[in-house]
């Protein structure tokens, strides 16, 4: 048996790669597969035309961290990488293989913003950490889903600046305070682009001097008062016309807004500027009036000035000094009452206001006048001055009227008034007096046309009693009776209600009767009452206006009101029944206060209603202790559509023994003017010590 020994070739180690494709910063494992375990190996990598060595001395493996080469790409962003292994036995190289992986360059950068939100005009910093050296960026923004876009860097490395405008981006928004900017970062190696992602940020639009409208406002007194009152505002007949101006660069105006003395009117608008009149001027001295200018997005800006107000109250006729009430009655030639003078004695004076403007320079001006026409003459005579408007003081008016002569066979109705500027005809105060003949026990006319009680008659074909006479009549009243109304003793089945406009006080006697009368509101046995609505005591002509009530014997309550034309045909409303709900407050002015009302008709202040549209009702238990004049009702609490069309009177009982007169201007005030003792005829300025109840209804 034969034995030889020979020595092989040694053979290269043939190495394996863990991964084909390995992004740089990440790790590769190369395995060597040698053939003895004394064999170790030197590594090198080749890349874009540089070769280095990688490691020596490896044995069985090798984890190799790949290194940033993406400068190596050539502008693309991944390359072959083509690793060489070198066998060695001690130190005798015994050979050399080849492996090839693709490198790629490192994924797109991940931006982040700080802050994430800040008003426009604030810089922005755009952090860009980037995965290799190599990178640069464009960065650019989309602002508010389209409204603009732009490149904030084209060139960017680790990290960019941005300082967005105010003036650029916020009339992109100009209904919002804030809008979304959509940052995009595209990375590229070289030329080649590696991808890009977004971040978010916030552009705030501050509220400052800058941002906020301008604004600037003109105003000047609104009203229809003679020429010397132009430039000044009045109490209760001026208001403050103001002329607002409002511009905005960075957004559109919206609303204008007039704030006088606390009340304020609005008007929605984008035009450059706005007319709004305020509400009357209810209160005197110094009021505040500003303007302000609202844009889209709420911003505003205000003008603010403040104005003189001069008091202004109703003139109104009042008693001189001493006497308890106004006298307009018959005298002597010394101003002595005689029953039988052929004299008129006035003594009265005025309360108005002057409005002094500076130390004796008065605007307004007041007369003390009187008219006189007789009892059933369908004109007047003209005004004549008792006071002249030129004597500012508080002069009073005691004596005889001049030139003026009184037949004692005759009665009269004479007017005692005031007329001042401001107030004009349409508020001029006035009290009507009854001036009747001579006394005489009785009188017949001639012919025996008529005759009178206590008086001479005055009208044909009619009996009459002096106004001072009680008439006491016992037994029955047969025919025709007026004064309180004409008595019928029933209407008839098939009559119609629209046709009575007589005065006076018809029954329907039954319910059977009732279910055929025309336009009756209720089908109930009753009473119906005509009377004038306006208080001119007239029931036929043109422009007259007739109240109809029907109460039914249950106590129900129905009224309507009948208007005239100018040819003295006939209107009707629609009956109304009364109610106690749907009473809406007003509620109380500053110099009255609640009390509780003894009727309870309606709550505890002041209420009113509204009826049909055009016919308003409004009623109010109060106290109060006042001078002058005490406001129920404050105009800037009554609706201005709801103001009577002219002034409206009311002479009501309060409670017990007193009468008040109660005045609804059209201005929107109601007012007590003053109230009088029933017994005494004395005028007090104080009902504090128990409740009041009135009420006045009108037209609008």
């Amino acid at each position: 048996k034969a034995s030889i020994s020979v020595t092989l070739p040694a053979m290269a180690s043939t190495p394996t790669l863990n991964k084909s494709s390995v992004q740089m910063g990440g790790t590769l494992k190369i395995t060597t597969n040698r053939q003895s375990s004394s064999f170790t190996h030197t590594l090198y990598y080749t890349f874009g035309g540089t070769k280095k060595t990688m490691a020596t001395g490896v044995g069985a493996s090798y984890t190799w961290t790949v290194p940033d080469l993406a400068a190596k790409c050539n502008n693309a962003t991944s390359g072959t990488c083509k690793i060489t292994c070198v066998t060695y036995n001690g130190s005798t190289s015994i050979g050399t293989t080849t492996k090839t992986v693709t490198l790629t360059v490192p994924a797109a950068t991940t931006p982040s913003v700080s802050p994430t939100s800040a008003n426009m005009g604030s810089k922005f910093t755009i952090s860009l950490p980037r995965k290799s050296a190599n990178f640069t960026h464009k960065v650019t923004y989309n602002f508010a889903s389209g409204a603009k876009s732009g490149t904030i860097s084209s060139s960017a490395e680790t990290s960019v600046t941005w300082t967005p405008s105010l003036e650029t981006f916020a009339p992109l928004i100009p209904s919002k305070t804030s809008g979304k900017a959509v940052i995009t970062v595209q990375t590229y190696n070289g030329t080649a682009s590696v991808g890009s992602k977004t971040v978010s940020i916030t552009l705030k639009v501050p509220e400052n001097s800058t941002t906020k409208p301008t604004i600037s406002m003109t105003i000047a007194p609104s009203h229809s008062l003679p020429n010397q009152f132009k430039n000044y505002y009045i109490q209760s007949k001026s208001k403050v016309n103001a002329t607002i101006q409002g511009s905005s660069d960075y957004s559109n105006i919206a609303k204008y807004t007039l704030n006088v003395g606390g009340s304020t009117k609005s008007l929605s608008s984008s035009a450059a500027s706005a007319e709004i009149t305020s509400a009357l001027l209810s209160t005197s001295g110094a009021i505040t009036v500003k303007g302000t200018v609202t844009d889209a997005r709420g911003y505003s800006n205000s003008f603010e000035t403040s104005i003189t107000v001069y008091g202004y109250s109703r003139a109104v006729v009042i008693p001189i000094s001493g006497k308890g009430k106004v006298i307009c009655e018959r005298s002597n030639s010394s101003g002595v009452y005689a029953g039988n003078g052929t004299h008129l004695h006035i003594a009265a004076t005025r309360s108005y206001s002057p409005i002094e403007i500076a130390p004796n320079n008065y605007l307004n001006y007041c007369y003390l006048r009187y008219r006189i026409k007789e009892r059933d003459a369908s004109t007047w005579g003209n005004w004549a001055t008792l006071i002249s408007g030129a004597t500012t003081s508080q002069s009073d008016y005691d004596q005889v009227v001049p030139n003026l002569s009184l037949s004692t066979t005759k009665a009269y109705t004479v007017e005692v008034g005031v007329y001042d500027a401001v107030g004009g005809e349409a508020d001029a105060d006035t009290l009507t007096f009854s001036i009747p003949t001579d006394e005489v026990v009785f009188h017949l006319a001639k012919e025996g046309g008529g005759a009178a009680f206590g008086q001479y008659n005055q009208n044909k074909n009619r009996l009459e009693v002096a106004p001072n006479w009680d008439t006491d009549l016992a037994g029955n009243v047969y025919g025709r009776v007026y004064g309180l109304g004409k008595t019928k003793t029933s209407l008839s089945a098939g009559e119609d209600i629209n046709d009575y406009h007589d005065f006076g006080v018809f029954r329907v006697e039954s319910n059977a009767t009732a279910e055929q009368v025309l336009n009756l509101p209720s089908k109930k046995a009753g009473r119906l009452i005509v009377s004038s609505a306006d208080g001119n005591g007239n029931n036929i002509g043109a422009n007259v206006n007739i109240m109809q009530e029907y109460i039914t014997c249950q106590g129900d309550y129905y009224y309507r009101l009948i208007y005239t034309s100018s040819d003295g045909t006939f209107s009707y409303n629609a009956w109304q029944s009364r109610s106690d709900t749907g009473w809406i407050s007003l509620g109380l002015s500053g110099n009255v206060e609640a009390a509780t009302s003894a009727l309870g008709r309606v709550p505890t202040g002041c209420y009113y209603r509204v009826i049909n549209g055009n016919h308003v009702y409004i009623a109010f238990n109060c106290k109060f202790s006042y001078s002058g004049s005490a406001i129920i009702v404050n105009n800037e609490l009554l609706p201005e559509e709801l103001r009577p069309a002219r002034n409206v009177y009311e002479y009501r009982p309060l409670g017990g023994k007193y009468v008040a007169r109660i005045l609804a201007s059209t201005s929107g005030n109601v007012t007590i003017e003053w109230v009088q003792n029933i017994l005494s005829t004395t005028e007090t300025t104080s009902r504090t010590s128990g409740w009041i109840d009135g009420y006045i209804d009108y037209w609008v």
